[in-house]
């Protein structure tokens, strides 16, 4: 076989060929009188308990004989790989995997790595592999300072892709602590452990593992425990991804199933079936893409039968990406299996299945923390609008629940009178008069409740008029029934311009309120006269009365609805007059107040001259 300048620099190997050792007992001089097979590249035997004997032919290049070539030997997971080369003296055999520290090896790498003599002419050198894992190996040769160049190079992007990977680990934590949500919190279990993971299959963890644990554990038990939690944690991911988009539930079983297993392999592989349970494993991973992959195709479009209620992330997407997902994971998965011849690729498949599911995952669930933020503030705005209306709702029960309450007390004395009215042997002109008084306490309260329903309803709309206000007010008194009682002082007669009907309603409810709940020893003074109210012009109007039984208003509730001194029971009334007063007085432009002073209770309104 020819060497260009070319495979001068990249390699010293001119051929490559293997052979199978079952027994695991047979020595270099056995071995080197069988009959070999060829192979190149990338040697691909699955799990096997065979121990596996590699021939590789080389060629010495250009340079001194006593100068060092690299013997190169990937992946970073292979237990023990012993070198036999005739350049060493008689008897030597060096060894090295991940059984071993890296200490014992001249040549400290990542990889495993012997150095050997360039030597003067073309010869074969043997190397033996024993391994629990995948017998899977690549081996190169390489001069010093090409081997460390690619080395350097390795390195650098080794160093690129965990930083990727923990850039989508620190971001999928951020996110669960800020949300507590579950599917993020699987997420950062599956990076991290994706993390340690790819820690241990690039070979840093035997490059960091501590001296003091070599004789009591070595990296590739931890590997081997990596490799199963990893498939775990893959699972899991996939079963809680899916089952979002209401996938299948007898492909969701499969999933979980799988998830369920994952204890038992870890507890087996404790126990030292290891072999057995990374092969079991690998089918597992065979299996993984393809299972995920036609879960991705039977998502339905919507989440449900409503076109409003869509995916969080659109099934292209996951299809696309579990598409990706069973392209990197059958790279490495199906050679370590030994059913296909694998290349340099195999070695990469696992690690863009981490990197790439990270980075599709971290879009997907930004996107979907997005819509999930989105849903929520809709969910929000609709639970305050609820919460809104169920106070409402609450309100006008307690309304109600206060109306029929102050309804049946206000009409149960009337009636009471007419009752006893209609049943007495003969009516006398007293008890007659008595029915028509409980008659109007009656209508008035009706009235009343009337007038705040047509308020509160809106459908009170002043119709302005000229009047003359000493008229309309003399004529509230007259009406009042008890004109005597009441002190009118107009100060000037006027004209104004506002509803009479409106008007008239506000000042008769301020003089009855004065009437019935003041003392009656004392006079009620009606004032009215004209007053600026910053800078408008308007008239005022102060209703003044005595404090009676019934005592002092509370000034913080004076205005609200079916609010009555609990000291004013005995009196007839609604508890809705201010209430009305106060609405209706808006409803002029005007506004009254409470204001009491020392000895009387006063009730000043205002409204604008239009």
């Amino acid at each position: 076989m020819s060497v260009t300048r070319a495979d001068e620099l990249r390699s010293h190997v001119t051929s490559l060929a293997f052979l199978e050792d079952p027994s695991g007992e047979l020595t270099l001089e056995q071995v080197r009188s069988r009959e070999w097979t060829p192979f190149s590249g990338v040697l691909s035997l699955g799990y096997s308990a065979s121990a596996h004997w590699i021939r590789v032919a080389i060629v010495p290049g250009k340079g001194a004989a006593t100068d060092k070539l690299v013997v190169r030997i990937r992946p970073a997971y292979l237990d023990q790989i012993r070198l036999y080369d005739p350049e060493l003296q008689p008897g030597v055999v060096r060894v090295t995997g991940d059984r071993y520290p890296m200490s014992d090896d001249a040549y400290p790498s990542l990889y495993f790595n012997f150095t050997i003599a360039r030597g003067s002419a073309p010869r074969d050198i043997w190397l033996r592999l024993k391994t629990t894992s995948t017998s899977q190996i690549h081996v190169d040769v390489l001069g010093w300072h090409p081997a460390i160049k690619q080395e350097r190079s390795h390195e650098l992007i080794f160093m690129l892709y965990l930083a990727a990977i923990l850039l989508f680990l620190g971001w999928g934590l951020v996110n669960w602590l800020a949300e507590r949500e579950r599917l993020m919190g699987v997420f950062v279990l599956k990076q991290f452990i994706g993390l340690v993971y790819s820690f241990a299959y690039l070979g840093y963890l035997r490059v960091l593992w501590p001296d003091f644990l070599w004789g009591w554990v070595t990296p590739d038990s931890v590997t081997s425990l990596m490799v199963v939690t990893m498939v775990g944690a893959a699972y899991l991911f996939d079963y809680s991804f899916l089952k979002e988009f209401r996938a299948p539930r007898s492909l969701l079983v499969i999933l979980r199933g799988v998830v369920m297993l994952c204890p038992l392999l870890i507890v087996l592989d404790l126990f030292g079936l290891v072999r057995e349970v990374l092969q079991f494993n690998n089918m597992l991973v065979v299996i993984s893409p393809l299972l995920t992959f036609v879960t991705a195709l039977s998502l339905p479009a919507t989440a449900s039968r409503t076109d409003n209620d869509r995916l969080l992330v659109p099934k292209r997407f996951v299809v696309t990406l579990y598409l990706l997902v069973l392209i990197s994971v059958s790279v490495s998965s199906l050679p370590a299996s030994g059913l296909f011849k694998g290349t340099e690729w195999a070695f990469s498949g696992f690690l863009m299945y981490s990197l790439c599911t990270g980075a599709f995952f971290m879009v997907m669930l930004q996107i979907r923390a997005t819509r999930l933020r989105q849903l929520r503030a809709r969910l929000a705005v609709a639970l305050e609008s609820a919460e809104q209306r169920a106070e409402v709702e609450q309100m006008r029960r307690r309304e109600q629940g206060s109306f029929l309450a102050m309804l049946a007390h206000e009409l149960k004395t009337p009636l009471s009178v007419i009752q006893m009215v209609l049943s007495a042997p003969s009516q006398t002109p007293d008890m007659l008069s008595r029915a028509r008084t409980s008659v109007g306490s009656m209508e008035e309260v009706i009235d009343r409740c009337l007038q705040v329903n047509r308020l509160e309803d809106a459908r009170i709309a002043p119709q302005l008029e000229s009047c003359n206000l000493s008229n309309e007010l003399h004529e509230m008194v007259n009406d009042s029934g008890a004109g005597e009682r009441i002190q009118l002082e107009i100060r000037e007669p006027w004209r104004i311009h506002t509803d009479v009907t409106l008007l008239r309603i506000i000042v008769a409810n301020l003089i009855d309120n004065a009437l019935k709940y003041g003392d009656s020893a004392f006079p009620v003074r009606v004032e009215a006269g004209k007053f600026d109210q910053q800078g408008m012009p308007g008239i005022r109007i102060e209703v003044v009365n005595a404090p009676g039984k019934a005592g002092w208003p509370d000034p913080d509730l004076v205005f609200s609805k079916f609010y009555r001194n609990s000291r004013a029971r005995n009196a007839s009334g609604s508890g809705l007059g201010l209430f009305l007063v106060q609405g209706l007085a808006s409803l002029l432009g005007g506004r009254v107040d409470y204001l009491p002073v020392n000895d009387e209770i006063r009730f000043r309104l205002w409204i604008p001259l239009h």
